[in-house]
């Protein structure tokens, strides 16, 4: 009967053993779990602050590529109001082009005019020295007549 009894409390001995060294091994897989968690949850912590820091410096490129977006914006109405205002001196420089081309035909026509005026008045004249020719001429016969 001890001899069972022995043998019973050797077997019982073993069993708590083994369940000591099971309890043991489940005890360092947890804290290695544990462990691995804590790291998962630190690089979730790095990554959300990177990811923060990836989002705000979005932002600043965005605020900056709205901002040259508006400078280009302006760029171009400036260009716009540039061009009309050159498109209205073109026209100007156009309707002065036509105005000075208008006045030349107008000097042209004057000086043919005056030419046409100048020959008329020589020919006048011309004719005012045979008139008078003919005056001197009926006056000297006159004269030798009244002799």
């Amino acid at each position: 009967a001890a001899t069972k009894a022995t043998e019973q409390a050797q077997m019982e001995a073993q069993k708590a053993t083994e369940k000591t060294k099971a309890a043991e091994d489940a005890q360092m897989e947890a804290e290695e779990a544990q462990k691995a968690a804590e790291m998962a949850v630190e690089e979730a912590e790095k990554t959300a602050e990177e990811a923060q820091m990836e989002a705000e410096k979005a932002e600043k490129v965005t605020e900056e590529a709205q901002k040259s977006a508006e400078a280009a914006t302006k760029a171009t109405e400036q260009a716009q109001m540039e061009a009309q205002k050159a498109t209205e001196k073109t026209k100007a420089a156009e309707d002065a082009q036509m105005e000075a081309e208008e006045a030349q035909k107008a000097a042209e026509m004057a000086v043919e005019e005056a030419e046409k005026t100048a020959e008329e008045a020589q020919m006048e004249a011309e004719k005012a020295e045979k008139v008078t020719e003919e005056a001197q001429k009926s006056a000297e016969a006159a004269t030798k007549a009244t002799e």
